[in-house]
């Protein structure tokens, strides 16, 4: 009989114990690092969503994916005047509040841009250049219905999956016309409190959240222009020209990614990865002590099979077996936590395949190592120690 898995039997309640608390602790480090996959697949698809070739954003920063920006409206029809450009149109985000409930609120430069992008599951896009409004499904709204926003109504004419901002916030789309309108409602103090809202959330030290002047919301401006190339314009020179106006700077549309990865995105995962680790530590730490005190307990009978002329193998295979046992036990309980949990969270985790191979090695070598301070006790164990 396998000495490991007959001493398991004997201590199934505690071996069920110690499998639980790896579990969870498991389950906590992997769901950190689905949390952060899930804010930059996120972020990234709204990015991706809107597909262009140059965003030209504010001068002296890199675009509203990393920092604040705001440019005139004019912007885009100097842009579509420029030598190499198909189409030019604004691009223009703020936030607003319904029920308590904060969201992302997109001008769509309609009818020169529909938001045909958008991801829509029910409904159209919007058709109309006042009143209708396409909303991401997590907010609630069926088609058909009504939401106030400030003092006008919009209809609800297509629902959209994962229409969410970079900063998590559910997101609804409105015509440019009708989005400008809105922000200039917003009494000046409330644009105050979301700057200093947006400027933390940031770790920025501009003040002035997209799609807003630094004086109030009474003067709403655009916050970006999203610039598409004819066939065969070369988009160096098309940036140059465009960059000479001095007013404002040009970012390839692959550079916002890197943008939005190092920057806004940036501290959160160093948090995550400190946080990771810290648990991964302490799963070390409860295995090792485990595993430790499962071999104290055993030392008679360790040291009666040495002297029944056992291998050291033998008593190496024993402590090792039981290390992975609770490694394989509490790997596979995390899996099925992380299918109960994880789709309640309120924020997308996402975990690829390859990152459950990663977790689970990890904490298969771990319970290896912590087996190595039990093993080094009982090699040091005598076969006379038996008659004491």
């Amino acid at each position: 009989m396998n000495l490991a898995i007959r001493d398991i039997r004997q201590n199934t309640v505690r071996f069920a114990l110690t499998v639980t608390g790896v579990a969870l602790l498991l389950t906590g480090a992997s769901g950190m690092g689905g949390l952060y996959r899930g804010v930059v697949d996120d972020a990234l698809r709204q990015l991706r969503l809107m597909k262009t070739d140059l965003w030209v954003v504010e001068g002296g920063t890199s675009g509203p994916f990393s920092e604040p920006s705001k440019v005139p409206f004019e912007v885009r029809d100097r842009a579509l005047g420029v030598a190499g450009v198909a189409n030019a149109r604004s691009y223009f985000e703020s936030s607003a509040m319904v029920q308590g409930t904060n969201l992302a609120v997109l001008g769509v430069d309609w009818p020169n841009d529909r938001g045909d992008w958008l991801p829509l599951t029910q409904g159209r896009h919007l058709a109309a250049g006042r009143g209708e409004a396409v909303v991401d499904r997590s907010l609630g709204y069926a088609i058909g219905d009504t939401m106030r926003l400030g003092r006008d109504d919009y209809q609800i004419v297509g629902i959209a999956d994962r229409f969410i901002s970079s900063m998590g916030d559910g997101m609804i789309a409105l015509s440019l016309a009708d989005a400008r309108e809105l922000q200039s409602e917003r009494p000046v103090a409330e644009v105050r409190d979301a700057n200093a809202k947006r400027a933390r959330a940031d770790g920025s030290l501009r003040t002035t959240p997209p799609g807003t002047s630094r004086d109030g919301g009474g003067s709403a401006m655009a916050t970006a222009v999203l610039v598409d190339l004819a066939p065969g314009a070369d988009q160096a020179v098309v940036a140059r020209t465009i960059r000479q106006w001095g007013d404002v700077n040009v970012v390839p549309h692959e550079a916002q990614e890197t943008f939005l990865l190092d920057g806004r995105l940036g501290r959160l995962r160093a948090q995550i990865l400190t946080f990771t680790v810290l648990l991964f530590l302490i799963t070390a730490l409860v295995v090792t002590l485990i595993v430790y005190t499962l071999t104290m307990e055993k030392l008679h009978t360790i040291a009666m099979l040495k002297l029944l002329g056992a291998r050291d193998r033998v008593i190496l295979g024993l402590i090792v077996q039981q290390a992975l046992a609770i490694g394989i036990a509490g790997f596979v309980v995390a899996q099925v936590m992380g299918a109960l949990l994880f789709p309640l969270f309120p924020r997308t985790v996402v975990l690829t395949p390859g990152d459950r191979a990663t977790y689970g090695a990890v904490l298969l070598v771990i319970c290896i190592a912590a087996s190595a301070l039990g093993i080094s006790r009982a090699m040091r164990v005598e076969a006379q120690e038996v008659l004491a």
